[in-house]
């Protein structure tokens, strides 16, 4: 009896050279999957707040107003220069933010994390960012950075300094911080949350193939 073997490729973006060749050598037509909202970078952060819808915009700079009435910072630490306090500030913000996050920062995954942080990738480099009110980190980004892209891997942030708006806050400063280095584009990877489109992200449909061979 022939045995049939599937191959599973899930979260393939619609816009790559992946979908493209899956759509010709694959015989069933792809499920959709979730979205990854990206924003394509313009030069100046100027004509990035410019692109927001209005009340958005109108939003983001009474929020930027706001934090910059106390003492603030944003700090990147590459993963060759930070320490095992900083990931383990990371952890904590990321568990603080949310109770699903909590059961989802197992021991294990943890773990996962860690050596994520600190694998050599070929042309990128994983890095943590911070944003800290009064010298207290209140909200955190791992995201990876190639010469031209930022992926927002994950993030977490302190429920209890909510009244700064800390994780959309730091997102927006990791934008500003893109454009600054003449960067091309900023993708949050995949899920809808809605600070992501409230920074201007876009859709790009993701899909899942299953070949048969």
């Amino acid at each position: 009896m022939r045995q049939y073997i599937s191959l599973l490729y899930d979260y393939i973006r619609e816009d790559s050279q992946a979908f493209q060749a899956l759509s010709t050598l694959v015989q069933n037509p792809p499920t959709q999957q979730e979205v990854s909202p990206y924003i394509l970078l313009p030069n100046t952060w100027e004509k990035y707040l410019e692109s927001l819808e209005r009340t958005d915009r109108k939003e983001l700079k009474r929020k930027i107003k706001r934090i910059e009435t106390v003492p603030h910072s944003l700090r990147i630490f590459e993963y060759s220069e930070s320490t095992e306090e900083d990931f383990e500030t990371f952890i904590k913000l990321h568990k603080l933010s949310d109770h699903s996050k909590d059961q989802f920062m197992t021991d294990p995954m943890k773990a996962f994390f860690k050596d994520l942080f600190y694998l050599s990738i070929p042309n990128w480099k994983q890095k943590l960012a911070f944003l800290f009110v009064n010298d207290i980190p209140i909200a955190s980004i791992f995201y990876f950075e190639s010469s031209d892209s930022i992926l927002l891997y994950n993030s977490g942030y302190d429920p209890e300094q909510k009244y700064y708006s800390g994780g959309l806050l730091l997102a927006a400063y990791l934008i500003r911080h893109a454009i600054e280095k003449k960067m091309k584009l900023f993708d949050f990877l995949r899920g809808n949350e809605r600070y992501k489109y409230d920074l201007g992200g876009k859709d790009v449909q993701l899909y899942k193939f299953i070949c048969t061979l």
